[in-house]
């Protein structure tokens, strides 16, 4: 068989095999996820694929205390990417509201805990708990909100609470405008290429 052919028929069995654990409620991880989408390749690409998840760690730890901030370290996209495909239990945790799933999208197999709730964007009074029934202090965390604003604030939260593992994800899913007023081209999951989907 071609391996294109092979290629293709490996991703829609992973991509059935996410959506199936999705509608039990199950949290995926990525360990078979291609880091190479389909028609994009970038130097910063090989750089992570060089890397090891120890070494990515590293280097998220060191930008965090290079800023002063208390969660264990900042990851790009690809470095995130990286680490939820090789790391069989690292967890991807979106914090965004509820309707931003809806609309903006999300990655396949993550958890949703909203660190605020719509309308209005008031706290979530429950996240801890909510939290709590999906990941202990223990576990290697990866936040993600729109831009990284949110999923900062909840992984400095966390790391107050003992969660001694939990990175941001810098730019979020979309990240900031461009010139034109779009988001998702300039910085963020998306705009790395990275697989994601709408419900």
């Amino acid at each position: 068989m071609p391996e294109d052919l092979i290629a293709r028929d490996k991703n829609s069995l992973d991509i059935f095999w996410r959506r199936a654990c999705r509608k039990a409620g199950i949290c995926t991880v990525y360990t078979q996820m291609l880091f190479d989408p389909p028609g994009i390749h970038t130097d910063l690409q090989d750089e992570v694929n060089a890397m090891n998840t120890e070494t990515i760690l590293q280097k998220a730890q060191e930008r965090a205390r290079a800023a002063g901030k208390r969660h264990a370290g900042d990851l790009t996209p690809e470095e995130a990417h990286a680490v939820l495909r090789e790391h069989p239990k690292a967890i991807l945790v979106d914090v965004r509201s509820h309707p931003e799933l809806d609309f903006s999208g999300f990655v396949e197999g993550c958890c949703h805990v909203p660190w605020q709730q719509y309308p209005g964007m008031t706290p979530n009074v429950d996240f801890d708990a909510e939290l709590r029934k999906k990941a202990q202090p223990g576990d290697l965390l990866l936040l993600l909100c729109r831009t990284g604003g949110r999923s900062l604030a909840a992984a400095e939260h966390l790391a107050d609470l003992g969660y001694g593992h939990c990175y941001n994800i810098l730019g979020g899913l979309e990240g900031k405008h461009d010139t034109h007023g779009q988001r998702g081209k300039v910085e963020g999951w998306k705009a790395s290429g990275l697989p994601w989907r709408h419900k």
